[in-house]
């Protein structure tokens, strides 16, 4: 029989249940080694969300804005999609098949869940840009000229979905490219330098995905600096501000802050540079890294 005190207290740890907001998943996440991480803006909270398998190491990560969902590249060439709790704890795993093909860059749509992936084939002998979503992919939204001569790598897409940037090299020199999405093969270069190493890059976010001149920045990462540069419509400029020194820059959601890897003596820091500059991992190898839009 259950007593009056008893029951007023299961009443109150119900009602604060109740009234306790949904834990949310740390928004940013990293890798070292074979091992996925999430942490939050300040290094704290860090779980362990998905281990890879045997001595892979994990290469690449992009979150979906759109959902508890992380891809993963490794060096064992396979791209997965890690599911998560909104507590940070693995669910399930997908892994893509890989049609005898060596993925260069990927990135989750704005809303939609569905991926762009960049790739080169060996099949086809080919270096094409398709999209993954409910388990196969469609056929290529553009392909590239002969993979002797040009590399693909980073593509991202624009914050209203109507389009993507792609980083592209070739004999004459480096590009970041513009496509349209309904018309892909309508080019506009962004940024271009004439040396042919592939940059990395990430693009700004834009609140509630509508594109606008505030947002339409490009974060650009070269040798051990970080660049940024502004797009005006579909239009661009060579980068002009020098934003931090490190490597492999991604912009915290409102784009006020950039999370990026910083090299120490044999090992990269994981750190975010904005008003307030912080180390958010100190210790081990960090490998790559992505924040949540």
């Amino acid at each position: 029989m259950l007593v009056r005190g008893s029951l007023r207290s299961t009443l109150l740890l119900a009602t604060l249940l109740a009234a306790s907001p949904a834990v949310a998943a740390p928004p940013i996440a990293y890798s070292v080694g074979k091992d996925v991480f999430l942490t939050s803006p300040t290094g704290a909270g860090t779980v362990k969300v998905w281990s890879g398998p045997g001595k892979i190491v994990v290469s690449g990560l992009d979150f979906d804005p759109s959902s508890n969902h992380i891809a993963v590249l490794g060096t064992d060439r396979m791209l997965r999609i890690v599911s998560y709790s909104d507590a940070g704890v693995g669910l399930s795993t997908e892994s893509i098949p890989t049609n005898n093909c060596i993925i260069n860059g990927f990135d989750f749509h704005p809303s939609d869940g569905s991926l762009l992936v960049s790739r080169w084939c060996s099949a086809s002998n080919s270096l094409e840009v398709l999209r993954y979503s409910r388990g196969s992919y469609s056929a290529p939204l553009i392909t590239f000229g002969d993979p002797q001569t040009n590399a693909t790598r980073e593509i991202r897409w624009a914050p209203d979905g109507s389009s993507f940037f792609i980083g592209h090299a070739n004999l004459a020199g480096s590009a970041i490219e513009r496509h349209s999405i309904a018309i892909p093969s309508s080019t506009v270069t962004v940024w271009s330098d004439t040396r042919a190493d592939l940059p990395s890059f990430d693009v700004g976010r834009c609140s509630g995905g509508t594109l606008t001149d505030a947002c339409s920045r490009i974060i650009l990462s070269r040798g051990a600096e970080i660049g940024s540069f502004s797009y005006n419509g579909f239009g661009g400029s060579e980068p002009t501000t020098v934003v931090n020194p490190g490597v492999f820059g991604h912009y915290s959601p409102d784009n006020s802050e950039i999370v990026y890897k910083w090299q120490l003596r044999n090992n990269y820091q994981l750190k975010i540079a904005g008003a307030s500059p912080r180390i958010i991992v100190s210790k081990g190898d960090v490998g790559a890294s992505d924040w949540r839009p």
